[in-house]
């Protein structure tokens, strides 16, 4: 995979992979703005409310009729977030010219698409149009209530206050319902004017175009926002990555829970960050423990001891915070947490078959392969290049896998230590509620 790479200016990023193998054009966006109590939710808001329509295509429908007309071109626009950063995206997807039954620079049409979408929104008296925000902003409380009813959704909120008290830290990326309750249509545009004024934005693109024409064609698609800048003016600082240090004591916490299944989630911090080299041992010891059905956690915990429904791991190279997650019936709880805190002691001592590691390795380079077959694949890849300045191939990351040590794999898990529990003891009787669904109790990162 070879990475055409450049800084225009201050606060603007461009990397273009160049592939022959596909028969599309792929564009993506991604703003970067401070995670703040006030705009949390307003960020939150805003991709849903852009997508509802924009001056020349003012409804849904028209947007989709416009897209069906570019033979059905791909837009969307969401959130998510990295650290103490909010990430708005947007990602445009379009057939190449010469697949086109008849003459059309179909990439530049889907482009002024997208710059639409993006830049010239639909407008009240004092920001955007009051009935979008509306719908939208009641949607997204319906969201987060409905969200709060799973186990898994709340075991994390609460696992984050454990982690972060109360501050913005613990917010997660779509806010809370009273947060998203404050939201209006001038709230949303003064969030929105500080995107386009002080966000840096990194562009990705993917597929046959010249890179300096696909650069020069994306300024010009970000001139409502790169020209609103003054010069030398304040931008936003792009995402840190930074370690959590574990408490000196490990905080517990039980609540009761209106489901028939309880749930338990643990926080393990003190891993390396991105930044401070965390990398294909942290990615093969969270494999080894609990990130696949032949894990240490899937394997023994729920497989051999029967302790839960089903039990994994998700390592945060951003926080350092390895995270777990399972289902189990309340009065498992003490053997379950006792036997996943001997795993981890188990891999932290070293003690793991060399067949093991080479399956876990077998099945990152497995993955690996396959990031180049996908052309979305290749864009979230060096999209990740691009937000860490790390310029490495999947080949070359699967060299560095290969070359990965059982030492370094003891050492990424004998790094992290306990520091939060978050018990939600299920109150209903089984049958008598909400019943375990399949992937409630996958670990999310931290």
């Amino acid at each position: 995979m070879d990475f055409y790479r450049k800084n225009p200016s201050p606060g603007f990023r461009f990397c273009a992979v160049p592939v022959r193998q596909f028969k599309s054009d792929w564009i993506q966006l991604r703003f970067f703005v401070p995670k703040t109590a006030e705009t949390v939710s307003d960020y939150a808001l805003l991709p849903a409310v852009l997508k509802r329509g924009c001056e020349p295509y003012p409804t849904a429908r028209d947007l989709s009729r416009r897209l069906d007309d570019l033979y059905d071109a791909q837009m969307d626009l969401w959130n998510d977030l990295c650290g103490g950063t909010v990430e708005i995206f947007s990602e445009l997807r379009s057939l190449e010219d010469a697949c086109l039954p008849e003459p059309m620079n179909l990439f530049e049409e889907a482009l002024r698409t997208q710059e639409a979408l993006l830049f010239r929104p639909l407008r009240g008296e004092r920001g955007f149009l009051p009935s979008y925000v509306e719908t939208e902003r009641n949607n997204l409380i319906r969201m987060i209530r409905q969200s709060e009813k799973h186990g898994t959704y709340r075991a994390i909120s609460l696992l984050r206050r454990e982690l972060w008290g109360d501050g913005v830290d613990a917010v997660p990326a779509e806010g809370t319902a009273e947060s998203a309750a404050l939201v209006t249509d001038e709230s949303l545009d003064r969030s929105y004017r500080a995107m386009l004024e002080r966000a840096p934005v990194d562009c990705v693109y993917v597929g046959k175009r010249d890179p300096e024409e696909v650069l020069e064609r994306v300024r010009t698609l970000l001139e409502p926002c790169l020209g609103r800048r003054k010069s030398g003016g304040s931008l936003f600082p792009y995402p840190v990555f930074k370690a959590r240090i574990p408490k000196p004591v490990p905080t517990s916490r039980t609540e009761e829970f209106p489901t028939a299944q309880s749930t338990l989630a643990i926080a393990f911090s003190g891993g390396r960050v991105k930044s401070s080299g965390a990398g294909c041992a942290e990615y093969l010891f969270n494999h080894l423990y609990g990130g696949d059905a032949s894990s240490r956690l899937f394997a023994r915990v729920r497989e051999t001891l029967h302790l839960c429904y089903s039990c994994s791991s998700a390592y945060s190279d951003r926080s350092g915070i390895l995270s777990v997650v399972c289902g189990i019936d309340a009065e498992q709880r003490e053997a379950a947490e006792s036997a996943i805190r001997d795993q981890l002691a188990e891999l932290a001592g070293g003690r793991f078959s060399a067949e093991e590691l080479e399956n876990a390795k077998a099945l990152q380079i497995s993955r690996l392969r396959s990031v180049s077959d996908r052309p979305r694949r290749i864009l979230s890849w060096a999209s990740e290049c691009l937000l860490t300045e790390e310029w490495v191939s999947p080949e070359e990351r699967i060299e560095q896998i290969r070359a990965t040590t059982a030492e370094a794999v003891t050492e990424a898990a004998a790094r992290v230590r306990s520091d939060a529990t978050v018990f939600l003891r299920g109150t209903r009787p089984a049958g008598g509620g909400e019943e375990y669904e399949e992937g409630d109790d996958a670990a999310e990162n931290l």
